[in-house]
């Protein structure tokens, strides 16, 4: 017959293990649930003032460039796009290079997106301080001609979603007193990136995966309310049909 001590001992186990482990699993099932709730009519800081001018009238093709943990926007690098993002020049982004293909976007938190490039990068500290909140940086890619492929997703959009999409990506950017972003030189994680100071502020709650969904809803394509992770972005768009 076990004893008072060890019945006490095997409920306080089972306890931390709940303490542990459903808050992680009602994460999980919310972002199950959010795949499948529409977003709400108008997404959030919906651009509308749409100053890009493209020259084609065809259909724009951008990507998802997605890991475990994040999602990147990217879009095709041109004259048009260079002028919107002008201030990329203040960069070690090689926007000359011949090779330059596309910019990717992303938005993330300061503490854990400027220090992990790589997954042995990823620690206590910088993960606790972005789940428990943290301000918001921009990461801007640099990169070649891209393929498709189970973690380069294709969206394609009509030309005036892709303006909206472009307004929406330049309102991640915190800007300063003279109307710019905020360059933080101090920050990479690997080649052809540059840090922003970014707008909003982030937490477990409003992740990574969020800015970009939002980003998509604004250019028109449907997903679902909250998709805090990169499987359950995709997972949205395609139950919405923006992915085939």
């Amino acid at each position: 017959m076990k004893s008072n001590s060890t019945r006490r001992l095997l409920k306080a186990a089972g306890l931390l293990l709940c303490a542990i482990f459903l808050p992680v699993m009602l994460f999980l099932g919310a972002a199950a649930i959010g795949v499948f709730v529409p977003s709400s009519e108008h997404g959030p800081n919906l651009a509308t003032q749409n100053s890009i001018q493209m020259t084609t009238d065809q259909r724009v093709t951008i990507y998802l460039l997605t890991s475990p943990l994040h999602a990147d926007i990217v879009v095709p690098f041109g004259a048009d796009l260079e002028q919107e993002f002008s201030w990329l020049e203040e960069t070690n982004l090689p926007l000359n290079n011949p090779n330059l293909a596309y910019l990717g976007f992303g938005w993330g938190s300061r503490a854990f997106y400027t220090t992990a490039g790589n997954y042995s990068d990823i620690g206590f500290s910088n993960t606790f301080t972005a789940v428990t909140g943290d301000s918001a940086v921009m990461c801007v890619i640099g990169l070649p001609q891209l393929e498709a492929s189970d973690t380069i997703i294709p969206v394609v959009l009509e030309l005036s979603e892709f303006k909206a999409l472009i307004e929406q990506i330049k309102l991640g950017f915190e800007l300063n007193m003279k109307n710019e972003p905020n360059y933080l030189p101090q920050y990479s994680i690997g080649q052809n990136d540059a840090f922003y100071e970014g707008e909003g502020h982030f937490n477990i709650f409003n992740p990574c995966n969020q800015w970009a969904a939002d980003a998509l809803f604004a250019s028109g394509v449907k997903h679902g309310a909250w998709t805090p992770t990169s499987y359950s972005l995709l997972w949205s768009l395609r139950w919405n049909g923006a992915l085939k």
